[in-house]
């Protein structure tokens, strides 16, 4: 993601520095988050084994996630913004242990709500990266690959005070692994602090 987090950097100058009435309005926030990380579908098939094998077969549940955010708002209702999460999601079956998962992406948010609003609502679409890393159960499958692909979410916003706001949102990672296009789901939920305000914007 370096050459995607140096654009990131470019707009965000651009956005917040450049002197013209929409930067005028711009702020940054720092936001840590965590949620539950839902793989779908549930069952990750190996490969070498029969479709329909069980024994073939690693159910991976839901699991914890963490991670954190930086958004920048170039105004009231468009933001940049750049996010990195971890889980260690849990299989079971006839092998039975752990992989990580580690996401990162660049997304643009679109208010449906303005921000002005003490309660604001806001799609998201990005890119992501999803890195995968297994342990001795998940041999047979290459999970130290990373895999491009597109990102989508919602994201609702409730202001508590004029610096700090509580986040929720909802996310759905596209990307393909194992011969087919994986959904992966992140509900989360944090804090979100704005640490620098161009404009007296309400945050």
């Amino acid at each position: 993601m370096r050459a995607t987090t140096g654009g990131f950097l470019g707009l965000l100058a651009a956005a917040l520095g450049g002197g013209t009435p929409c930067a005028a309005q711009g702020s940054l926030e720092f936001a840590g988050f965590g949620g539950l990380y839902a793989p779908s579908p549930g069952l990750l098939h190996l490969p070498g084994f029969s479709p329909g094998d069980s024994k073939g077969q690693l159910p991976q549940h839901t699991a914890s996630v963490v991670g954190a955010r930086v958004t920048a708002w170039v105004d009231r209702q468009i933001a940049l913004e750049l996010s990195l999460d971890h889980s260690g999601l849990q299989s079971s079956g006839a092998f039975g242990n752990k992989a990580d998962f580690t996401t990162g992406s660049a997304r643009l948010l679109v208010g449906i709500v303005p921000r002005t609003s003490p309660t604001s609502v806001a799609v998201a679409l990005g890119l992501a990266r999803v890195t995968r890393r297994g342990s001795a159960a998940y041999s047979a499958v290459d999970f130290s690959q990373a895999s491009w692909g597109p990102t989508f979410g919602a994201v609702g916003r409730a202001r508590l005070t004029p610096a700090l706001a509580l986040r929720a949102e909802l996310d759905d990672y596209v990307y393909y692994f194992t011969w087919s296009y994986q959904h992966d789901f992140v509900f989360s939920l944090g804090l979100s602090i704005t640490a620098f305000r161009e404009s007296p914007m309400p945050p």
